[in-house]
């Protein structure tokens, strides 16, 4: 076991019970502490979406991570209001956002995915440009500021599934077409456009 993460997305919590990010805050530090008594040379952090770090929670979740050993997210370029994803190239200016949050940690990224659902104005090709254009923007910002990136997610998830995740929602609705498109294969199997092109990537290291 090389990272441990405390919590998952936590900004999306905090971000409607404000009054309880001093508490976790003590709470995760504490773990933190306790952990590092175990395995010292574990990497420890908390993970908070992307827009939660540099958006309306960014100071919140720099307290977070001040004391952590390094900055956990999850990455998805998209409006989270109607799920559509952004520009491919998105991924250059997001990365050095991500930079720009302390200069003195790393960044696990445990999730990092784009859709491919019609719906939500995309194609698989389009997901097959996102893994190319982060593999160029990794390159040229140094590997060693970037040392896991996880693509979110292998297989697409079933439809029941889906509807459960979406809490309720279904084909058609964005956030069930968001989460049952983040697939670099399909449900059935099918591999996709961004799978062959993550496996070219890594083939090409």
């Amino acid at each position: 076991v090389k990272y441990l993460s405390f919590g998952n997305e936590v900004d999306s919590y905090f971000s409607t019970h404000a009054s309880e990010w001093a508490a976790y805050v003590e709470l995760v530090e504490y773990a933190r502490t306790y952990v590092k008594t175990l395995k010292p040379d574990l990497v420890v952090g908390v993970t908070t979406t992307y827009s939660g770090a540099t958006g309306a929670d960014k100071a919140n979740v720099a307290t977070l991570n001040a004391n952590m050993d390094a900055i956990f997210l999850t990455y998805y370029p998209i409006n989270n209001s109607t799920f559509v994803p952004r520009a491919v190239s998105s991924v250059e200016t997001d990365m050095d956002a991500m930079l720009a949050l302390d200069s003195s940690k790393t960044l696990i990224l445990q999730e990092w995915g784009y859709p491919t659902s019609s719906v939500l104005s995309s194609t698989a090709q389009l997901q097959a440009d996102f893994v190319a254009a982060t593999f160029t923007a990794w390159r040229a910002r140094g590997t060693d500021r970037f040392p896991f990136i996880s693509f979110f997610k292998y297989r697409e998830w079933n439809s029941a599934q889906c509807t459960i995740s979406a809490q309720g929602q279904t084909a058609g609705m964005p956030v069930f077409e968001f989460l049952c498109s983040l697939g670099l294969i399909q449900n059935n199997r099918t591999v996709k456009a961004g799978m062959t092109q993550l496996q070219a990537e890594i083939s090409a290291i």
